[in-house]
């Protein structure tokens, strides 16, 4: 199949097909280069219609059940199934003059980095869709009938694929429509894209007439409403990157987690595992075997998972495995793990939403635990500035960092270096100009224990230590030094981790410390399956949608770390709760009780939609009897058991 040149997508929902056939017809008649055209029609009432103009205008239907209306969604949709190098987000309303999509496709050929921008004209309420398309090339009629659109909104927009990609699409939480334009475009130029508007001379786009959304929200409360909050997000959110727990079916990982191992199977198992319970799912695993003599290789490949990349290479030291994972990524950023420690489930959504424009990326604060008693402590790290590093010479704890992988690419780490070499390369970053964010967040849990690099490399730890302290200072005089010390001292992280911080933790420590319980969620009915056929001891609540389509919960307890990677890596499954309780020698035989299933379970269903459902199917995992529960609208919650019949 030939790749065109241009993707262009047309958000469509409920609309008349006459307009949607003269957008599609006007489009592909203002090129002679090959286009596809998608349709990404967001929940119509009726999808035929989409499908059938679609169809006799040689273009595609993308479909994406929906409640409610959402320009992003439906563009996000379609971009999705794009292929072509270019994208283009249309409208319904839109028709194009002789010519324009072909000016727009040479600018970009000249800089495929470029965006493109038409200055759209607006035409009257006397130009109806039937006079357009009754004759489609009255242009000087049109002119007469239009003004221009202010550059406020930054309505069609051509733009190189990988802005989508990178940028990850439009704001998802939008709904209907308004500030979505403005924002995307926003975050394409802190990208470094150049925006060219062009349109108000020979090449034109004319929006046929509809009431503007500002005047329909005057009389209509809950589009005000959308609109209003559209607004807040728009003026509030300042991350480049949006959308990130979403499915993201693009060639390109947008994270990259580099690990570098050596003779650590087990603790690398864990941490494997900890990734993949991201709720962030579009990454890739890099792991670089520095020449390991153990089972590593057998743990990587027990996860059968397309993601993790294995490379293994001869002994030659933390530092070359380190810049080994750079050479391999192919995730705009990377994060960096150690093959001993834990990553939260929220770390990398956390990290790439504090990442903001002109940002290079981001590094968060870590907790300590002993590996044999579960004791807490935490590190309060330095922000990661100039200012901060002054105060103790040293920089954020490195298996917190996510950073832009090209960044990391032009500094590398120092083979000379066989420990403190995190801490040279973020000095390095610093004193270059490289900005970089504290999340404010516990990103990483650090684990203590006699085989890790601080303990058996520490007389170079200590002088690397010197060396990046010093070379840190070069250059700053006395009364710098000590202004910058006064200064870092506000910059300060808690090095006392809360009551609460503690809780938040516990679940996440490693599976010979805590008694882990879990519960989670499912659409798919043959990922049910497949949990309940690896974890019979599972609970288990099959709720039926109007639709016929199910929702499935489990109440997990003891849950392993490898166990909850089963999970998270089944199709549209997620874990909702963690908690935990310490696991002691007494309690490793008799583990306490992990709560009641049937309470838990029907407190998620009732948090998933329960009232909305009408049938479902309750197994409490102990090789008892399996109930049925019904639900009416007002929470009225009844449980029978198949057996007796006897209400519960």
């Amino acid at each position: 199949m030939t790749t065109p040149d241009l993707s262009a997508v047309i958000p469509f929902r409920n609309r008349g097909p006459e307009r949607l056939a003269l957008a599609i017809r006007s489009l592909l008649t203002s090129t002679n280069r090959p286009v596809e055209v998608i349709v990404s029609d967001f929940g119509s009432d009726d999808p035929a219609v989409a499908r059938d103009v679609a169809d006799s205008q040689g273009a595609s239907v993308v479909y994406t059940p929906s409640d409610h209306w959402s320009r992003s969604g439906a563009l996000n949709a379609g971009f999705r199934a794009a292929r072509a190098p270019y994208f283009l987000g249309a409208d319904a309303d839109i028709i194009w003059g002789p010519e324009a999509v072909n000016h727009a496709l040479t600018i970009m050929d000249l800089d495929p980095q470029t965006c493109v921008a038409f200055e759209c004209q607006f035409m009257g309420p006397e130009i109806s869709v039937d006079d357009v398309t009754a004759d489609a090339t009255s242009w000087k009629a049109f002119d007469r009938a239009s003004q221009l659109n202010p550059r406020w909104g930054v309505g069609m927009l051509f733009f190189p694929r990988s802005a989508f990609i990178r940028t990850n699409g439009y704001e998802a939480r939008m709904r209907t429509y308004g500030y979505e334009d403005n924002d995307f475009s926003s975050r394409v130029r802190s990208l470094g894209h150049r925006i060219k508007w062009v349109g108000a001379g020979q090449h034109r786009a004319y929006h046929i007439w509809h009431e503007r959304p500002g005047l329909m929200a005057k009389h209509d409360t809950k589009l005000a409403a959308e609109y209003a909050a559209n607004r807040v997000l728009f003026e509030a959110t300042k991350s480049v990157v949006r959308n990130v727990t979403e499915p993201r079916p693009m060639d390109e990982p947008l994270v990259t987690i580099a690990i570098s191992t050596q003779n650590r199977a087990d603790m690398l198992r864990t941490a494997i595992s900890s990734v993949l319970c991201q709720t962030v799912q579009s990454f890739e695993v890099v792991v670089v075997d520095d020449g390991s003599t153990d089972h590593t290789h057998a743990v990587v490949e027990e996860f059968d998972d397309p993601r993790l990349r294995y490379f293994r290479q001869d002994n030659a030291g933390i530092s070359k495995a380190r810049n080994r994972a750079l050479d391999e990524a192919r995730g705009w950023f990377t994060a960096v793990m150690d093959d001993d420690d834990i990553m939260p489930p929220w770390r990398l959504e956390r990290s790439i939403e504090r990442i903001h424009a002109g940002e290079h990326g981001c590094v968060g604060s870590f907790v300590t635990f002993d590996d044999d008693s579960g004791q807490l402590t935490s590190w309060g790290d330095p922000y990661p500035t100039l200012l901060g590093a002054y105060r103790q010479g040293g920089f954020a704890g490195h298996p917190t960092w996510m950073v832009r992988t090209d960044v990391l690419r032009a500094f590398r780490y120092d083979e000379s270096f066989t420990s403190a070499v995190d801490n040279n390369l973020g000095l390095r970053m610093l004193r270059s100009g490289i900005r970089l964010r504290h999340s404010g967040s516990v990103m990483n849990l650090r684990r203590v224990h006699p085989g890790q690099i601080t303990s058996h490399d520490s007389a170079f730890q200590g002088r690397g230590a010197k060396l990046n302290g010093t070379w840190l200072r070069t250059g700053s005089t006395a009364k710098e030094w000590h202004e910058a010390g006064q200064e870092a001292a506000k910059s300060q992280l808690t090095p006392t981790p809360s009551p609460a911080q503690h809780a938040e933790i516990l679940p996440y420590l490693p599976d010979h410390l805590v008694h882990r319980t879990i519960t989670a969620k499912t659409h798919r009915d043959h990922a049910a399956q497949a949990i309940r056929a690896h974890l019979p001891r599972a609970a288990h609540v099959q709720l039926e949608n109007p639709d016929g389509s199910h929702v499935h919960l489990f109440h997990i307890p003891d849950a392993t770390w490898r166990e909850c990677a089963f999970i998270t890596t089944r199709p549209d499954t997620t874990i909702t709760r963690w908690t935990g309780t310490p696991r002691t020698d007494a309690s490793s035989e008799h583990p306490p009780p992990s709560g009641d299933p049937v309470a838990a379970l029907l407190a998620a269903a009732l948090e998933s939609g329960l009232p909305h459902s009408t049938v479902t199917r309750f197994d409490p995992g102990d090789g008892g009897p399996v109930w049925h529960v019904e639900s009416d609208a007002v929470h009225r919650i009844q449980i029978t058991v198949n057996e007796s019949g006897d209400e519960a």
